[in-house]
């Protein structure tokens, strides 16, 4: 870091060769990756439930383009980018059973340890990460309903719609509406949406709401 400073900002390929001279056993492509990916303090690192929201929706429609998903975040390297989708994927594995086995049902009953492991097996992780979410439908819209919940302080206060109906930000459906209740956050989404994790989006964010409605009906 101390030598990229003596350098000055604009730093060329001959330049981080000087910088790796500073830095034992390493290359200077090394160093120019640590500092592009970790080190630059422009990057921003924190991800909100919103960036995350995004994240899913670009990399269900983009795979693993991960320059491409970057440049939708601005101070946010393609690095940065892949390694959050990581961490996404494990935090559907485990909150998919941890959730299973809270929120089991008959049409669930099926569903085997076996198939589990077999999913984390997979190769492609879109279709890995998609299936999980698509599994995990019926137990999302279960656990929107729930009666205790209190909305994180990212979403704002909840605040009911009396007036001109409002779009959510999130799920573009109209408040108040059967699927997204009575209730928008200061940050322009839906009551129901601030249930459901972030990394679910688009059409099956809008999928999981309808099945919210059918099965359990408007919350009072």
């Amino acid at each position: 870091m101390k030598a990229v400073k003596a350098l000055g900002s604009k730093i060329d390929t001959k330049k981080w060769q000087t910088v790796a001279k500073e830095v034992p056993s390493r290359s200077s492509k090394q160093c120019r990756e640590r500092y592009i990916n970790h080190l630059d303090p422009t990057l921003k690192f924190d991800w909100g439930a919103h960036d995350e929201a995004s994240l899913f929706f670009l990399f269900s429609r983009y795979s693993t383009k991960w320059s491409v998903i970057a440049t939708m975040f601005p101070r946010r390297t393609d690095h940065i980018c892949k390694n959050r989708i990581h961490f996404l994927r494990r935090k559907i594995d485990k909150d998919f059973k941890f959730k299973f086995r809270k929120f089991s049902s008959p049409d669930m009953a099926n569903d085997s340890d076996s198939e589990l492991s077999a999913l984390s097996h997979e190769n492609n992780l879109k279709n890995e990460m998609l299936h999980k979410v698509h599994k995990m439908l019926k137990i999302l819209a279960a656990e929107s309903m729930s009666r205790s919940f209190h909305p994180k302080k990212a979403f704002g206060k909840l605040i009911e719609v009396t007036g001109n109906p409002k779009m959510c930000k999130r799920c573009q459906f109209f408040v108040p509406s059967a699927q997204t209740g009575k209730f928008i956050s200061a940050s322009g989404w839906c009551e129901a949406c601030t249930k459901i994790p972030s990394y679910v989006a688009g059409d099956m964010l809008r999928r999981c709401l309808n099945l919210r409605y059918k099965t359990y009906g408007m919350r009072k």
